[in-house]
C-alpha cells in the first residue's frame, strides 16, 4: 500500500493546492488509499463513497442508452468539482475533489496519466 500512497502523494503534488481529496475506492465505496487536505478523514471517505455510487449510476445510464463506453464523470457544485474515473478492470475508482479554482482539464490529463500506475499499485 505504501507504493499506492506514494503515487497519490505524487499526483497530489502535480495537481497542486486545488486538490481537496484524492481517494481510491472499491465499488463498495470503501476507501483503500487517500490523500486529503481535509482534517476529517471520515468526511473525505463519505464523500468518496457517495461519488462512487454516482459513477456507477453514470455507467449504467450509458450502457442502457447505448451511447458508448463510460469513461468518467465530472460533477460540479457551487463549491467544488468532483471527478471520478474507473481504474483498470473497473473494480476500483479514483475520486478527486477539487476547488472551483482548479483547472479541470489539467486535473483530468494528470489523472489519466497516473491511472495505469495507480492501478498497478493496487494490491489484488
Amino acid at each position: 500500500m505504501s507504493k499506492l500512497n506514494d503515487i497519490l502523494k505524487e499526483l497530489r503534488g502535480e495537481i497542486g493546492g486545488d486538490l481537496l481529496i484524492l481517494s481510491i475506492c472499491g465499488l463498495d465505496g470503501v476507501s483503500i488509499a487517500r490523500e486529503s487536505t481535509l482534517n476529517d478523514a471520515d468526511t473525505a471517505d463519505q464523500q468518496a463513497g457517495r461519488a462512487v455510487m454516482a459513477l456507477q449510476a453514470g455507467k449504467r445510464v450509458a450502457e442502457k442508452l447505448k451511447i458508448g463506453t463510460f469513461e468518467e464523470s465530472l460533477m460540479t457544485t457551487n463549491q467544488v468539482y468532483v471527478m471520478t474515473n474507473f481504474l483498470g478492470d473497473g473494480s476500483y475508482a479514483l475520486i478527486a475533489v477539487l476547488t472551483r479554482k482548479a483547472t479541470p482539464g489539467t486535473a483530468r490529463m494528470l489523472i489519466e496519466e497516473y491511472s495505469p500506475r495507480i492501478w498497478d499499485a493496487i494490491p489484488r
